[in-house]
């Protein structure tokens, strides 16, 4: 049993909840119950947020955010060879199953979800954004990529919520496809 006996910053508090929050879920969670799992002081976290469906919320948000930053980061890096990265990616994706089915359970609760979908607009522009970077790399439209994108988003949603790795599969395979055959986007050297 951890006691609550230090301060830390907003981001400390957001990280430590995200993680807190992944592990045990939503389910009749309280402040008291926080602090005494991830050790920060409930002072701390009154003094950053103004409550509990702040902080869970923007905990949320946070590590959404991060998990995108290294999911994206992980493409780039590996975009050297296509066909390898499109065969791997699902181990890679297996690495951030638990942090994307709890942002899934945020998003489906009647409680939290109005205020998680949105800050969807949020995070469309950071897609946007990842969107632009990966078109210049790829020497391609992001016109033409952007959809692209999306649906490789909503592939991995669909692998780690129903953990249909046939279709996803399919989904990824139509992906590398119409990058190499419609884009005419080849391997980057």
């Amino acid at each position: 049993m951890k006691a609550a006996t230090y301060q830390i910053d907003e981001e400390g508090i957001l990280d430590s909840t995200f993680n807190y929050l992944v592990k045990h879920g939503l389910e009749n969670i309280t402040i008291r119950e926080l602090c005494k799992g991830t050790g920060i002081a409930q002072g701390s976290i009154y003094y950053w947020f103004s409550g509990k469906q702040d902080l869970i919320c923007e905990a949320s948000e946070y590590g959404l955010r991060k998990v995108v930053d290294k999911i994206f980061s992980y493409v780039f890096s590996n975009m050297k060879n296509l066909r390898k990265f499109f065969d791997e990616c699902l181990s890679e994706i297996n690495k951030y199953k638990n942090e994307l089915r709890f942002i899934y359970q945020m998003a489906a609760s009647p409680v939290y979800g109005g205020k998680i979908r949105g800050k969807g607009r949020d995070l469309n522009l950071i897609y946007d954004k990842y969107v632009e970077m990966l078109a210049l790399r790829l020497q391609c439209s992001t016109q033409e990529l952007k959809p692209l994108v999306y649906l490789f988003i909503s592939a991995v949603l669909d692998y780690v919520v129903w953990e249909d790795t046939k279709n996803t599969q399919m989904q990824l395979e139509f992906i590398y496809s119409v990058l190499t055959t419609n884009i005419n986007v080849s391997e980057i050297y």
